[in-house]
């Protein structure tokens, strides 16, 4: 079923306070310092969720107890946003018992990236709350990470995201560099995240799943240590799911630490040729989003503009109100 309404959260403001959940795997105390120091320095008041300190194996406590202060970070109405302090893997455990009613009575921010997509597209998808694919403080937050945290979610800006431009002692630019494979724009509402934990959602659910709900989306992906023949074959489950053939665009983001493997001398972008030479849509890779200290905050759910060429996506309204 399609989503039938656009819900937008608050924006952040200074001293707001903040839970710090781990949907997924166990986190170090030295993660722990780190992502308080981290959201205290964005001048925002963090708040644990008890989880976070616990352990469940390699999970951060129990299915029952993540998911529980999940719902009661949502329904806090002292919490105004909720970030995930890492990824990993787990929070995929927690989708079907997930108060999505409550979610969309009471939305606010949500944010994370990595084996997080799976709460970021589910909420997104059964509520119609614009979620964020964005830096987790477990992690260094850049500047330049910063930079589009601050401008999307607490400036509420209608913000343009392009790569970072370096050259340094070179002639040309040979970092952050945006790979063009079909030429073009396209304007639509973006959803995305890591391409595994998105094929891992298709024939539930908690994604669209009619091929037509995908009209006028632009989907982006980002990856990290898979093997190109892994890529290919989740590209591959796309195709077949009549995804590819429906969306309006597509951006491949960062594929940090992607290994050859199997496919030889195959690359990233002859891969995504393969799939999307022959669709007339504009395609292009390299976005900064994904597993890196510099990446764009991406509203899932907001309407956007992507230039193909240039390598951009313009934000055409805000996500936070």
């Amino acid at each position: 079923m399609a989503i039938s309404k656009i819900i937008i959260p608050n924006k952040l403001r200074t001293g707001d306070l903040v839970a710090l959940i781990s949907p997924g795997f166990k986190v170090t105390p030295q993660e722990v310092q780190f992502s308080i120091e981290r959201i205290k320095a964005l001048g925002l008041e963090p708040i644990i969720a008890p989880s976070v300190l616990e352990q469940d194996g390699c999970y951060a406590g129990t299915i029952q107890s993540r998911v529980r202060e999940l719902n009661d970070a949502f329904l806090n109405p002292k919490i105004k946003a909720i970030i995930a302090v890492r990824g990993g893997a787990g929070s995929f455990q927690l989708l079907d018992y997930i108060n999505y009613k409550n979610i969309e009575k009471n939305p606010k921010i949500l944010l994370g990236y990595s084996d997080v997509t799976a709460l970021l597209i589910s909420i997104y998808n059964k509520t119609g709350l614009i979620t964020f694919h964005g830096p987790m403080p477990a992690k260094p937050m850049t500047s330049f990470s910063v930079n589009y945290l601050k401008k999307v979610i607490i400036q509420g800006k209608k913000v343009l995201f392009e790569n970072e431009k370096t050259i340094g002692d070179d002639l040309i630019q040979t970092e952050n560099r945006i790979t063009t494979i079909n030429n073009g724009t396209a304007t639509g509402r973006i959803i995305g995240g890591n391409l595994t934990m998105l094929v891992n959602l298709l024939g539930s659910d908690y994604l669209l799943k009619h091929p037509k709900d995908w009209q006028n989306k632009i989907l982006f992906v980002e990856e990290i240590n898979e093997d190109i023949f892994r890529i290919d074959r989740m590209l591959s489950q796309l195709q077949k799911a009549k995804i590819l053939s429906n969306i309006a665009g597509f951006v491949f983001g960062l594929c940090t630490e992607y290994n050859i493997g199997y496919m030889g001398s195959v690359s990233l972008e002859e891969t995504l040729k393969k799939y999307f030479k022959d669709l007339k849509i504009p395609v292009f890779s390299g976005a900064m989003i994904g597993h890196s200290s510099k990446i764009f905050t991406i509203p899932i759910g907001g309407l956007v503009k992507i230039d193909a060429v240039k390598g951009t996506i313009k934000m055409l309204e805000e996500a936070v109100k």
